[in-house]
């Protein structure tokens, strides 16, 4: 039996459905607990999050296995859609809020590092593919004493036993090719 809305949640629930009438990740039920947990209080908070999680984990695996194999035009629509933009400003924003808010325990900080951690290997493995093939060697050999002196800061922080401990950076496959910078780990 569902419990009965009062007006103020009435009004919120009819601009929710109003404004958003396509939602399939989440139901406007959560939508509403999400947005306007004041008026639609949540019994359990942590059960929700761990539910939401879920479907949001669920739907980047839907998005990996049905974006892959679209023909590229496809996805050149969705990548430039107003939907990936905000998806992107959304992930921008958190990390930035992160950043703004770390310490030396603060978990914000090991987000911020994840997240430009992908951005980093995706951006690098995007521009090798499109750099001309005369200019990829050279590029690989000056990444490479980039991304060793990077691996190197790691590795010194965590054997000085620093209280900042500074995440090991593996490096994109493309850079990992034989011939370039085999001794990566």
């Amino acid at each position: 039996m569902k419990k009965r809305q009062t007006a103020k949640q009435e009004k919120i629930m009819n601009e929710i459905k109003k404004t958003n009438p396509k939602l399939t990740l989440i139901s406007h039920d959560e939508y509403a607990n999400l947005w306007n947990p004041e008026v639609f209080p949540i019994s359990n908070k942590y059960r929700f999050y761990r539910e939401i999680q879920s479907k949001i984990e669920q739907s980047f695996s839907d998005f990996h296995y049905a974006f892959s194999p679209l023909p590229n035009s496809y996805k050149a629509k969705i990548l430039s859609s107003r939907s990936f933009e905000d998806f992107m400003t959304t992930l921008k924003y958190a990390s930035s809020i992160a950043d703004q808010k770390q310490s030396d325990e603060d978990p914000d900080k090991i987000f911020s590092f994840i997240m430009y951690y992908n951005f980093f290997n995706i951006g690098l493995e995007g521009l090798m593919k499109l750099m001309p093939e005369e200019f990829k060697w050279h590029i690989r050999e000056q990444l490479r004493d980039t991304l060793l002196l990077m691996q190197s800061i790691a590795k010194f922080t965590k054997n000085t036993g620093s209280k900042k401990q500074v995440p090991f950076v593996h490096a994109p496959d493309s850079l990992l090719s034989k011939g370039t910078i085999e001794n990566l780990e």
